[in-house]
């Protein structure tokens, strides 16, 4: 029987994952997928018009995340819909979901003039982060610790295969598509604050602009 190691950085644990904790990541990274409406309404409206739709979209999750944090109705209301993946250290927290829209709109208040880096920021984001995730949960089976944050080589090498594929996918030159899928593979391992869902976007997003205005 395969044995399964968890990846969670939140809990440093060699126990086996469960069932019920390979479902709720799955869950999770698909619900992860919907940072491609992200990307998709940038190349619908522009660089121009995409920031003010945006805004108005980071303030709703402000306000469910508010509501969230101070009714209880809200707690109740969330748990309720979303229970089956808020972490337990989400309970008290802003929700990976928070994150990721805010990475979204730092990816284009940052980049929207380069709208191949933002392609590859949202997609390292959507792709490379939910492939490094499953990979390492279902099958990692050789784990390290970098500052307290585990992952697995099985699970970091997915992540940066998917990222190369995801520069090559948004046209950048080879040495891009190389420096971007190290960066990711940085942003993703490292445990940076906030949280992973705004750095995996936005490192590798901000190497890709230096090296191209260098």
């Amino acid at each position: 029987m395969l044995k399964v190691l968890t990846p969670n950085p939140e809990t440093d644990s060699d126990r086996p994952a469960t069932p019920e904790a390979l479902k709720k990541e799955l869950f999770r990274k698909t619900f992860h997928l919907c940072t491609l409406l992200y990307l998709g309404a940038f190349l619908v409206l522009g660089p121009d018009r995409v920031m003010a739709p945006m805004l108005a979209w980071m303030a709703v999750v402000l306000a469910f995340e508010a509501v969230r944090f101070h009714t209880a109705r809200g707690r109740a209301w969330a748990q309720r819909l979303f229970g089956f993946m808020i972490r337990g250290k989400e309970e008290a927290h802003y929700t990976g979901f928070f994150y990721t829209s805010l990475g979204a709109l730092l990816v284009f208040a940052m980049f929207r003039s380069h709208p191949d880096v933002v392609q590859a920021s949202l997609l390292y984001l959507a792709l490379g982060d939910s492939a490094s995730a499953l990979v390492g949960l279902a099958w990692g089976r050789h784990p390290y610790w970098i500052l307290g944050r585990k992952r697995t080589w099985e699970g970091s090498a997915a992540g940066f295969a998917v990222a190369l594929a995801v520069g090559l996918v948004s046209g950048l030159s080879p040495g891009l598509t190389l420096a971007g899928a190290l960066a990711f593979s940085v942003a993703d391992s490292v445990p940076l604050p906030p949280d992973d869902n705004v750095w995996i976007p936005v490192l590798p997003g901000a190497i890709l602009l230096g090296a191209i205005q260098w």
